[in-house]
């Protein structure tokens, strides 16, 4: 009750996980709507930084708004966003194009950058013929962004290879996540981590990570909230591999909740490990989902 009580009183500004820690799929967390409502009625300063790049920020308002959360645009930082960012701040020149493997999402926000994104529209070979990809390529194209892409297939693969290899060609991942939650436990979606392993591997070049647990993604958030401070800011996530490591990358506190991809005993693993990377891992709070906050928001109303 203490340490809840703690993290309600003692930071300012919260920023908060996406994918299992307000919702899992399309469905939201048991009172996690209720929870974020509640911080926002205390004066909280909210954060949404997803590493989930299949929605742009206005796709994303759209589907917390359906869940019942309270949200502005200005608040919303999805990795797709950080990707169109990115661009604009290394000067992608405006005659070249950006393939993207990956959702609507990406497409969406580098267009509204005003960078051009292409995608592929040629089928998969028949099964039956030679090995050989025959694909279409632009001399266009300046770089490759990889997101997360359900729709992923030989010729993307084929497609982003050829890109990539070329000299002066950027190789961009939304984020290094190697997979995603599934309300079955013996089902793996893999993520971009996985997509842009094969690319590089295909390719012998080294991708530029732009999504959480990196500082360029802290920076993002610190630019749109200059009055952020580091020692009045909680990360509240799912995973300790990624948002547990960007609080401790980035110099804040962090909340750890169990209704995502990890769980208590991965927690303790990585406490009690020889390894001095999986201390950074370790959260310095942790909770068995968001709305456990919830009692104690009410308790003192």
């Amino acid at each position: 009750m203490a340490t809840a009580k703690r993290v309600l009183r003692d930071y300012d500004h919260v920023i908060l996980d996406c994918d299992g820690v307000l919702y899992v799929n399309s469905t939201a967390v048991a009172g996690a709507a209720e929870t974020v409502n509640r911080l926002r009625g205390m004066g909280k300063k909210l954060v949404f930084a997803t590493n989930s790049s299949i929605k742009s920020r206005s796709g994303l308002a759209t589907k917390l708004t359906e869940l019942g959360f309270r949200v502005r645009e200005s608040e919303l930082f999805p990795s797709s966003y950080a990707a169109a960012v990115y661009l604009s701040s290394v000067r992608f020149p405006s005659h070249q194009k950006a393939f993207v493997v990956g959702m609507s999402g990406i497409v969406d926000e580098l267009s509204a950058a005003g960078h051009q994104p292409v995608t592929d529209s040629d089928r998969n070979p028949d099964p039956h013929s030679a090995p050989q990809c025959h694909v279409r390529l632009r001399d266009d194209v300046g770089a490759v962004v990889v997101g997360y892409d359900n729709q992923f297939t030989f010729t993307k693969l084929t497609k982003a290879c050829s890109y990539a290899s070329r000299p002066h060609c950027m190789l961009i991942c939304c984020n290094g996540d190697e997979s995603f939650p599934s309300p079955d436990d013996r089902i793996i979606n893999p993520g971009p981590g996985k997509l842009v392993s094969a690319i590089a591997a295909g390719t012998d070049k080294q991708f530029i990570s732009i999504g959480k647990p990196t500082r360029m993604f802290f920076d993002l958030i610190m630019k749109a909230n200059p009055e952020m401070g580091r020692n009045r800011t909680i990360m509240i996530g799912d995973r300790l591999t990624t948002d547990i490591v960007f609080a401790r990358t980035n110099g804040i506190d962090s909340l750890f909740v169990q209704t995502g991809m990890q769980k208590l005993h991965d927690m303790h693993r990585y406490a009690n490990s020889s390894d001095p990377l999986d201390w950074d891992k370790v959260p310095d709070y942790y909770a068995a989902s968001l709305s456990t906050l919830l009692k104690y928001m009410t308790a003192s109303a």
